[in-house]
């Protein structure tokens, strides 16, 4: 089922108790119909699912890795710090794994590039008449992505923008495993960013629902940069 934005903000509200009488009576009377009632449930399962994820200790692990440790796209040759960041994925996955038994919709395959915009490089500019030794995340910025994904991830935000360049390849994989780490880290600047790039990139491969969860998390949280585009493409999803 497609949901309008005012569905999306009812919801919202009704997650959060702060719905009026009027608005309440408007959600019961929606609720009579099977279609809405699941993306209802779905929602209030993600809710659930998130809370809980964000119980789990694994924030001190992405932490130590990000200040000592580079990532190396070989897991098998990396310290034990990754085998700590590769079970935190697992939990994640098992997590969203409760998802599946709702509907598996197809989304229509332009959505992604209507919605997709390369992410622009925040952390140094290429500015006129800047040295010709550019960094990994000015690499990214002139669309050298084979570049990027060759050099070593020393920080997470190397690690983000080089996620970013695996998508512009059609790597999803690799994509897929890094933007997971960041979507759930609550000090990491770009969090925001890779959430959606993460819904995006589900959505590219058709795992909808996936994506779905993203997006409606994305879409319930009033302070997230790209909750509006969350909560238009949600509303598209289903229809296509």
């Amino acid at each position: 089922m497609a949901l309008s934005v005012q569905d999306i903000r009812l919801i919202e509200k009704h997650l959060k108790d702060e719905l009026s009488p009027e608005e309440q009576i408007t959600l019961e009377d929606k609720k009579k119909d099977p279609e809405f009632e699941a993306e209802l449930n779905l929602y209030l399962t993600i809710q659930k699912s998130t809370t809980n994820f964000s119980r789990l200790d694994v924030k001190k692990d992405f932490k130590a890795w990000d200040q000592d440790e580079p990532i190396r796209l070989n897991p098998l040759k990396s310290s034990t710090t990754w085998w700590k960041i590769a079970a935190g994925l697992v939990i994640l996955v098992g997590i969203v794994g409760l998802l599946n038994k709702f509907a598996f919709n197809s989304a229509a395959p332009d959505l992604y590039t209507q919605y997709y915009e390369p992410y622009p490089n925040l952390l140094d500019p290429i500015e006129k008449g800047e040295s010709t030794s550019p960094s990994l995340t000015q690499l990214y910025e002139l669309e050298n992505y084979e570049a990027v994904i060759s050099l070593p991830m020393t920080t997470a935000v190397d690690s983000f923008y080089v996620a970013l360049s695996f998508m512009e390849l059609g790597n999803q994989e690799f994509a897929t495993e890094l933007l997971q780490i960041f979507s759930r880290r609550e000090d990491f600047r770009f969090k925001d960013a890779a959430q959606w790039y993460l819904a995006l990139n589900f959505l590219r491969e058709g795992q909808t629902t996936l994506c779905k969860q993203f997006l409606m998390e994305i879409s319930i949280n009033e302070n997230h940069d790209f909750r509006n585009p969350a909560a238009e493409l949600l509303g598209k999803i289903g229809s296509n």
